[in-house]
């Protein structure tokens, strides 16, 4: 880009000699002369893409037969398509992307006319108001296409199943038109294909299991149609792919399990469909995903906590299905993560506080679920609204967070004093209990009677420094009055209790 503007010199296009003429992504304007082809015989390549040049493409253009080059896209051309196009033999590029160019006939006849360009690599009318059908002559086109955009170009009628005569074809781009029927079985010829691009269309019926034989597939993008069945587990064979687009849909299975085997896969949708299940834990095996659209299904269960080690997600939305249990821990492991949606679900419990420190987290929608607890208010939580929070009656958290209010909590010196105070309720009475017990039991023991008994005085209780001393029979009887019955102050398993008055001398 040199930032050139204004009128392009008529000057140029009588250069008879030139070859190349490159004035690409300027503001220059004008029109092309209406003899630029007879004026430039030797030219090759003629790329004047990304301007605002006007008018329409004169039919002389096809008298420079020596162009191998063509583009034109970018700018506001209109008029038709000169059906004469197929004259430039040499050609193997032509760009005449967005623009305002139509055809002289609903087949596309200039199509047809390019049939004859045997050379050519690369076609590409995206975002023309051609309007029509794309004939089946189209299969007749160069062997060595590589690429051929014609989306966004109000193409009505089925996908000509002849598209699948053009075996080096690396990139289809049909998307944004109002094509209908099937996808042609024949597809799975294609065998070199890359991308494919059918999206937002009118297109009906099962995803073929024939797309499964692309092994370099790279890009399959079927969003916005009417694709109804089940999803093809076999699509998990194409290790190559990295885009898989299958939203907006009328898929009604289950997610394969196989899909979670598709290590190298970079997004993944497919949102607004039927599909039902819960989701895998091996959903943590795609390692390098970026990004994950499962939204608006029937998906039940709790979301794994494997989700976590998927460090370089940055979008994941899961919102409005059947999902509860409550956020993972592991989630504060997302640290790339930009976007998360887990609206309109049933999920419940608090908002880990750890989610903190996602540092990239800038649109966060936990809306309509059955959280509760306090909001995390530091970190990334600081920049978020009441709109992400809300539906969630159980939620408290600051005010401009339109929640009810946190509880505030007791101080800690008033808990702990309260807890001391209990220990001593406690603690107090079962001492006072437990010494008095002891006492008892030590005075219920204080006498044996035998043929010997053996007193053991208080003191000899209370220290062990104490030594036991044993009585006769005689000095027993003594004290005691030949055991008279007044001397008896209680009865035990062993016999009477006496009371005895003995010098410890």
């Amino acid at each position: 880009m040199n930032n050139l503007v204004g009128m392009v010199s008529a000057t140029i296009f009588n250069m008879s000699t030139l070859k190349i003429i490159i004035l690409i992504n300027n503001s220059l304007s004008g029109s092309l002369p209406s003899r630029i082809g007879l004026s430039l015989p030797t030219v090759e390549h003629l790329n004047l893409a990304l301007n605002r040049f006007s008018g329409t493409i004169p039919s002389s253009i096809t008298n420079a037969s020596k162009l191998t080059l063509l583009e034109l896209g970018g700018n506001t051309f209109s008029g038709l398509i000169p059906d004469t196009i197929g004259n430039l033999r040499n050609l193997a590029w032509l760009g005449l992307a967005y623009n305002n160019l139509t055809s002289s006939t609903s087949k596309l006849s200039f199509l047809s006319s390019l049939a004859n360009c045997k050379k050519l690599r690369s076609l590409n009318f995206i975002g023309n108001p051609l309007d029509g059908f794309l004939p089946s002559s189209i299969g007749n086109l160069s062997k060595s296409l590589e690429t051929l955009g014609i989306a966004n170009c109000s193409i009505s009628g089925n996908i000509p199943p002849a598209i699948s005569n053009l075996s080096n074809l690396l990139t289809l781009v049909l998307e944004g038109n109002k094509l209908t029927g099937p996808i042609p079985t024949t597809f799975g010829r294609l065998q070199k294909l890359q991308g494919l691009f059918l999206a937002f269309n009118k297109l009906v019926g099962s995803c073929p299991d024939e797309l499964c034989h692309l092994d370099r597939l790279d890009k399959l993008v079927l969003l916005g149609n009417k694709f109804s069945g089940s999803i093809p587990s076999c699509l998990s064979n194409l290790t190559s792919l990295r885009f898989l687009y299958l939203g907006s849909n009328r898929f009604t299975s289950v997610i394969p399990s196989t899909f979670w085997r598709l290590k190298d896969i970079l997004f993944l949708d497919f949102s607004s469909n039927l599909l039902v299940g819960t989701l895998s834990f091996d959903i943590g095996n795609l390692k390098v995903l970026l990004g994950i659209n499962l939204s608006e299904n029937n998906l039940s269960g709790d979301m794994p906590a494997t989700i976590g080690g998927l460090k370089s997600l940055q979008i994941m939305d899961l919102a409005y299905n059947r999902l509860e249990g409550q956020i993972p821990e592991s989630f504060d492991d997302l640290t790339s993560l930009e976007v998360m949606n887990l609206s309109n679900n049933k999920i419940s419990g608090s908002i880990p506080k750890s989610m903190e420190k996602l540092f990239y987290l800038r649109e966060l929608n936990l809306s309509f679920n059955e959280l509760e607890g306090e909001i995390p208010s530091g970190g990334i939580f600081a920049n978020f609204t009441a709109e992400s929070f809300m539906g969630n009656e159980l939620l408290c958290g600051l005010p401009n967070l339109q929640v009810q209010p946190c509880k505030v909590s007791k101080p800690r010196t008033e808990h702990k004093s309260r807890k001391k105070i209990l220990l001593i309720v406690i603690i107090l009475p079962l001492s006072i209990a437990l010494t008095i017990a002891i006492t008892l039991h030590l005075k219920s023991k204080l006498i044996e009677c035998g043929k010997r008994c053996t007193v053991l005085s208080n003191d000899s209780v209370l220290s062990s420094q104490a030594t036991l001393r044993r009585f006769s029979y005689l000095e027993l009887l003594q004290a005691t009055d030949n055991f008279a019955e007044n001397n008896i102050i209680g009865r035990g398993g062993f016999g009477p209790f006496m009371e005895q008055d003995l010098k410890m001398g």
